[in-house]
């Protein structure tokens, strides 16, 4: 959580991030889920590695 901090007539708030609007897609609580779920796959040695982009676009067909 931010704080804001005044000093000689300027408020400052401390604390907080800010990201571009193009990226808050990532922050969404339902994108964040799936990144600790991809965590929590990766850790425990589940999932698939691919050796490249294209050997992962073919697994989709």
């Amino acid at each position: 959580m931010g704080r804001f901090v005044v000093e000689a007539g300027q408020v400052t708030m401390l604390g907080l991030k800010s990201i571009p609007a193009e990226q808050s897609w990532f922050w969404s609580e339902a994108w964040q889920a799936g990144e600790r779920e991809a965590s929590e796959l990766a850790v425990a040695g589940e999932g698939t590695v691919f050796d490249n982009g294209a050997a992962f676009l073919d697994s989709l067909r």
